[in-house]
């Protein structure tokens, strides 16, 4: 191995190790406001959730100051807690400050690597060691979308076959710097889907990750699954924090877990959002924390997000967690399809609900059709034996919807799995 590749490995190696450190100083920083959000429930519940309705990323992006206020008013009601949130905030402080030194690591090394990168590809592309069949390669094409999809994801793919990224900002052009070697044609693509990542969740508020490799790998005619479509989004959670991400479980059979990622506009993305004219609108993900605890019911958040992505990609229009006038009943999720309105519960168990409530309710609402997503076909079986006595009603069940990869998916394929 010669002397240049050697230092190449090196710098990947001491990169890995630091992006490590960084994961791990995250995850301590994001288990300490898990704490403090517990107990700012605990002390004073209705003061956090009024915040979080003003700002639903809440308390997310508090900094120390922020938690710090939020508590001084405790210790005006409660001496005993005068000086319990200071050792808090000085550790807050501290581990933000441990994340963000290493983010600027993380950043140099970065730019250190890019150089003796770009130095061997011209060295291999002037020796010669560049495929022709590479050179001439066609120029992908986008996938027509079907206008069931289209309507589904409401014209945005319209909206974005023509897309053009606005100007950045001067405060965030740092976060969207590529390595010196990138070439120009792909940071050109590769701008161009950082801006349509963040188009789509300022319009849509949409979360699962992978509807987003759908939708920007089929308008740009890749697939869903290379690396230059998925790349730009991590970019955008682990270069510029300009989204949030995570990547919960739930397990469908058994133990056997499906995961699925989940994103959403940092403070910081919301403003960059709100700086070229798009006012974010609240995501499903944040919705479903404020409105129905997705925080504390991961599972049920997670079902939830999944069988809203199966139901778009089949060309259904969807509203997680709709108002309904006349009515303080807030059912899962709302879909519609060519006028065909439904109104669906999601289930991750099959506890019966006290008299029916639940589905007499649901089923009012439906024109006397009970709507369900059970979490496995086991479950779903359960469900409607015990609607069937209602009246009619269709069913599905994530098990049965994830067979389908999501990229094989058509919008001719039944949502459902069962009507009675």
């Amino acid at each position: 191995m010669t002397a240049p590749n050697l230092r190449l490995n090196a710098l990947d190696d001491l990169l890995a190790a630091e992006r490590s450190f960084r994961a791990l100083s995250e995850s301590r920083l994001r288990g300490l406001i898990e704490v403090l959000t517990e107990l700012a429930y605990r002390m004073d519940g209705e003061k956090l959730e009024a915040a979080r309705k003003n700002d639903p990323t809440a308390p997310r992006s508090w900094t120390a100051e922020t938690w710090s206020a939020f508590f001084a008013g405790q210790r005006r009601e409660n001496p005993a807690w005068s000086g319990a949130d200071d050792g808090l905030r000085q550790a807050l402080l501290a581990l933000s400050a441990e994340r963000d030194e290493l983010r600027r690591r993380v950043f140099e090394l970065d730019q250190q690597l890019a150089r003796p990168r770009l130095a061997a590809m011209t060295a291999e592309t002037l020796a010669g060691d560049v495929r022709p069949a590479e050179r001439r390669k066609s120029p992908p094409r986008p996938v027509a979308f079907d206008p069931l999809v289209s309507a589904a994801y409401a014209g945005l793919p319209e909206e974005l076959a023509e897309f053009q990224p606005p100007p950045v900002p001067a405060e965030f052009q740092e976060r969207f710097r590529l390595g010196a070697s990138v070439t120009p044609k792909d940071a050109q693509a590769n701008l161009r889907r950082r801006w349509m990542t963040l188009r789509i969740l300022a319009s849509s508020g949409i979360a699962p990750a992978v509807e987003y490799y759908s939708l920007i790998g089929r308008l740009d005619g890749i697939s869903q699954r290379a690396g230059s479509v998925m790349r730009p989004i991590e970019a955008l959670a682990e270069q510029a924090h300009l989204i949030e991400w995570q990547t919960p479980a739930i397990p469908l059979v058994g133990s056997t877990l499906t995961r699925l990622t989940l994103i959403r506009l940092s403070a910081d993305g919301r403003q960059l959002c709100s700086q070229v004219g798009w006012q974010p609108v609240e995501s499903e993900w944040e919705r479903l924390i404020r409105l129905h605890q997705g925080d504390q019911q991961e599972h049920h958040t997670l079902a939830v997000l999944i069988f809203a992505a199966h139901a778009r990609l089949r060309g259904w229009q969807v509203t997680v967690l709709p108002e309904i006038a006349g009515t303080s009943a807030r059912p899962d999720v709302r879909v519609e399809r060519e006028g065909e309105v439904l109104f669906v519960e999601v289930e991750t168990g099959t506890r019966q609900h006290a008299g029916n409530g639940k589905w007499n309710n649901l089923a009012q609402l439906n024109q006397g059709r009970i709507a369900l997503c059970a979490r496995n076909v086991a479950e779903r079986g359960t469900l409607v034996e015990d609607c069937r006595r209602l009246g009619s009603g269709l069913a599905t069940d994530l098990e049965t919807l994830i067979a389908v990869k999501m990229h094989q998916v058509e919008p001719k394929d039944s949502l459902w799995a069962v009507t009675w």
